[in-house]
């Protein structure tokens, strides 16, 4: 869950393919007459257009073939078919088209099949991000951060982690919290809106992608159900470099006592140190509102 605390864009990233075609569990890795391996997936490792003819010909012929290369991850086990690595129809395309697209006659499993037999062949297609962290490139780079922790279960609530799912209002905020420049917890949703959720999906990696105004985000890694114990890893990829992303720890909590006459509208109040016969500020202030009982049947 991203819950925005109060105001940084995500740009695109370059993408990759993976398709496979479904199939009944009695059926996978079974082998069809094409070459291709029923419920596997492969990667989709090139899309040209290639031209056809040779020599002058292919420089005006006008006459184009969408093409996608694939790759079975064994490295063996080509698909047979039109525009295979021994396919006639290469006797269509030129030597110069041919090496422009990098076409090699090997048993390494990659191969080239026209877009008509791909759509007919797959029915699902995953689109992959490939973000690139080098801090030597050319091309659009990402800056990357990457956190562990975990779900842990204990009986004080101020220091239980495994609050579950946000069906859970009076444990879900006992998740841990990740966020920027941030020093504190955070324990009532009242105010701040929530900016994106991920489906719960019983799988290794959950992945979210989201453009974002500039401002102040919290990351509420949690499991489904509260009491689901073990450990996790985020990894964060922005375009805007900052290098203060924290997760969370108890410092303590702050009780405030409020009165009838408190307006209802948001109060920004400075943090002072506790027990101080000088009241020293702390680098910090507290953003709050006074809300009735009403209110929180209203919520």
């Amino acid at each position: 869950m991203l819950v925005r605390n109060s105001h940084d864009p995500e740009r695109s990233a370059q993408t990759g393919f993976v398709s496979r075609s479904q199939a009944e569990p009695t059926e996978r890795e079974m082998r069809l007459p094409c070459g291709l391996v029923k419920g596997h997936a492969y990667s989709v490792t090139a899309v040209r257009k290639v031209r056809l003819g040779h020599g002058l010909q292919a420089f005006f012929n006008k006459e184009k073939i969408f093409l996608l290369r694939l790759r079975n991850p064994w490295g063996k086990t080509e698909w047979k078919g039109v525009w295979s690595d021994s396919s006639e129809e290469w006797d269509r395309v030129g030597a110069t088209e041919r090496n422009a697209i990098g076409l090699t006659v090997k048993n390494d499993g990659e191969f080239w099949m026209a877009i008509d037999d791909w759509c007919k062949y797959f029915t699902d297609v995953d689109v992959c991000r490939l973000i690139n962290t080098s801090l030597l490139s050319i091309q659009k780079t990402w800056h990357e951060t990457v956190l562990f922790g975990s779900w842990t279960k204990h009986a004080e609530p101020l220091h239980n982690r495994s609050g579950g799912c946000v069906n859970n209002r009076h444990t879900f905020l006992q998740n841990p919290q990740v966020e920027q420049n941030r020093m504190y917890r955070m324990h009532k949703i009242i105010t701040q809106k929530v900016e994106a959720l991920t489906t719960y999906i019983n799988t290794r990696t959950v992945f979210m992608r989201k453009t974002l105004p500039k401002g102040r985000y919290i990351i509420i890694p949690s499991t489904y159900k509260p009491d689901e114990l073990g450990e996790f890893m985020i990894r964060i990829f922005t375009d805007v470099w900052n290098s203060c992303t924290v997760q969370d720890q108890f410092m303590g909590q702050v009780i405030l006592t409020a009165s009838l006459r408190d307006t209802a509208e948001l109060q920004k109040l400075q943090l002072h140190k506790r027990g101080q016969e000088i009241a020293e500020e702390m680098p910090g202030t507290i953003t709050l509102r006074v809300i009735t009982s009403s209110h929180l049947t209203d919520l």
